[in-house]
């Protein structure tokens, strides 16, 4: 695949091409190397993006899950399925080795305000491998 196309398709592993390059270049002077770590950061922007996506997802459906009866729940619902389009839209293959789900849970629940009996409602000790 070429470069364009591979930028198209995972743009996490296409930084990764492009700075390699500058890299192998970079002892010879120091602009190279701040141009690779430039390129980068392009495919880890990208990268954090989806482990941000992933991580609302889960947090929306824990939360629909420890509370089931509140007004909020079919939204919290909706939402979950939001987030976790928006991320798959982003995802690339080699993304796949750089995100750990057992951490992004773990970080949902936290900042989904659920703790003790409520987490162990919303199966927060069944979290997801994937989403």
């Amino acid at each position: 695949m070429n470069n364009a196309g591979l930028r198209e398709t995972d743009i996490l592993l296409w930084a990764e091409h492009q700075a390699d390059p500058f890299r192998r270049r970079a002892s010879n002077e120091l602009a190279w190397g701040n141009t690779a770590d430039g390129i980068e950061s392009v495919g880890r922007s990208e990268l954090h993006a989806v482990q941000s996506l992933l991580a609302q997802a889960v947090r929306y459906w824990l939360k629909a899950e420890a509370w089931p009866t509140v007004r909020d729940a079919p939204n919290w619902r909706v939402e979950a399925i939001r987030f976790r389009g928006d991320a798959a839209d982003r995802f690339t293959p080699s993304m796949r080795q750089n995100i750990e789900m057992a951490r992004i849970s773990r970080r949902a629940l936290r900042n989904a305000g659920i703790n003790g009996r409520a987490g162990e409602a919303a199966g927060a000790g069944h979290l997801p491998g994937h989403i």
